[in-house]
């Protein structure tokens, strides 16, 4: 879930709205569910496979660190 919610912040902060902020964390939650029932089968392959667990970290990293650039200050700016 911490990916989902890294990427639904991540495109709320781009595009500034709230709206595309959720449709792209239903996204990855969905995503991320289908995809893990398609490797072992089961629907909670999401939430226990271990293979998940760093692909879930790498994307939580990126949605976070796209957050971060979009909301720094500009050098020069107070």
């Amino acid at each position: 879930m911490t990916a989902a919610c890294a990427v639904a912040l991540a495109a709320a902060t781009l595009t500034r709205s709230a709206n595309i902020g959720v449709g792209a964390g239903l996204a990855a939650w969905i995503i991320v569910v289908l995809a893990g029932r398609a490797a072992t089968g089961q629907f909670t392959a999401a939430i226990t496979a271990p293979a998940l667990v760093l692909p879930y970290l790498i994307t939580a990293l990126c949605g976070g660190a796209i957050v971060l650039f979009a909301t720094r200050i500009p050098r020069g700016t107070s």
